[in-house]
């Protein structure tokens, strides 16, 4: 399995991934509705499941550069699927906002560190920084 993340302009692939606040207690809902607050921190990486996915959240974002990486789901990365319904009504059952934005970007979330080795452009581009012709898959939304 791969997921993709938009990443933040303090985001060092050499590095890895890491949620802001590794030791936090945010709940799943919490973290789904607030994840791009100003200051906002949680113990979750949020991905998306799809490419697309991520582009419409990179479209919608002010964050510069633009980038993109694919990351690929080893054993030793946990997960959690919020696009699975079973997950919807365990997590957020009465929140509609987290069952839409868990909808419309694909959500995923990362709990844990992620390798440098786990990272890499998404299929066919030459880097992380999103090309002029990938803008076409979301052009209109």
């Amino acid at each position: 399995m791969e997921v993709f993340r938009f990443l933040r302009s303090d985001e060092d692939l050499k590095k890895g991934l890491s949620a802001k606040d590794p030791d936090a207690n945010v709940s799943v809902e919490k973290h789904v509705v607030s994840g791009t607050d100003d200051g906002f921190k949680s113990q979750f990486i949020s991905c998306c499941k799809t490419l697309k996915a991520a582009l419409i959240f990179a479209k919608k974002s002010h964050t510069y550069p633009k980038r993109i990486v694919k990351i690929k789901i080893r054993p030793s990365i946990n997960i959690l699927d919020l696009t699975i319904p079973d997950n919807q009504m365990k997590y957020f059952p009465f929140n509609q906002k987290a069952k839409n934005y868990a909808n419309k970007f694909k959500e995923v979330l990362i709990l844990g560190d992620v390798p440098p080795n786990s990272l890499a452009p998404p299929d066919g581009w030459s880097s992380v920084h999103i090309p002029d012709a990938a803008w076409l898959l979301v052009e209109g939304l």
